[in-house]
C-alpha cells in the first residue's frame, strides 16, 4: 500500500470479482444466459461494477447480480438507494419489472392471439409515439425494436 492510500483510507475496501460481469466489466451474451436475461438485457458495459470488473465484498447480495433493474442508464442516485435498499427505490424497481413484464405479455398477445407479425406490433407499439429527435437514425430503431419483439416470440415457442 502506498503512501497515500494510507494516509486517505486507513481501511481498504475489499473488492471481489463482479458476480455479473465475471471480471470481464462488460456483460456478454453468456452472462445475460446465464443470468436467464434473455429479454431484458443487450450486450454492453456491466451496471453492478459499472465496467470495473471488481466490485466492494459489501456489495454482493445486496443486489441480485441477475436484477434486470439495475442498468448502465440508471441515475447514480437511484443506484445507490438500490444497494442501500431504500424502500422506495424498491417500490420502483417492482413498478419497473411489472411494466416490462406487461410489455412482454402484450408482445405475446399480439402475436399469439390475433396474429399480428413483428412488423405490425412494432408498429402499433411505437408508431403513434415515434417523434424523433434530430440526429435520431428511426430505421435503425425500428429494426432492433423488431428484431426485440422477434426475440419475445421465440421464446415463448
Amino acid at each position: 500500500m502506498n503512501f497515500f492510500q494510507r494516509l486517505f483510507n486507513r481501511h481498504p475496501k475489499k473488492t471481489t470479482e463482479c458476480p455479473r460481469c465475471l471480471g470481464k466489466g462488460n456483460v456478454d451474451q453468456d452472462d445475460i444466459k446465464r443470468l436467464g436475461q434473455e429479454l431484458y438485457w443487450k450486450p454492453g458495459k456491466c451496471a453492478y461494477c459499472k465496467g470495473a470488473g471488481r466490485v466492494d465484498v459489501n456489495m454482493i447480495g445486496r443486489v441480485s447480480a441477475d436484477e434486470a433493474y439495475l442498468t448502465v442508464d440508471l441515475p447514480t442516485g437511484e443506484r445507490e438507494l438500490l444497494f442501500a435498499g431504500d424502500p422506495r427505490a424498491m417500490r420502483r424497481k417492482e413498478k419497473s419489472k411489472a411494466e416490462f413484464e406487461m410489455f412482454i405479455t402484450k408482445i405475446r398477445e399480439l402475436h399469439f392471439e390475433q396474429n399480428h407479425s413483428a412488423e405490425e406490433i412494432a408498429n402499433m407499439l411505437i408508431g403513434p409515439y415515434m417523434v424523433a429527435p434530430r440526429g435520431f437514425d428511426v430505421q435503425d430503431f425500428r429494426r432492433e425494436f423488431i428484431s426485440y419483439i422477434k426475440r419475445v416470440i421465440y421464446e415463448a415457442d
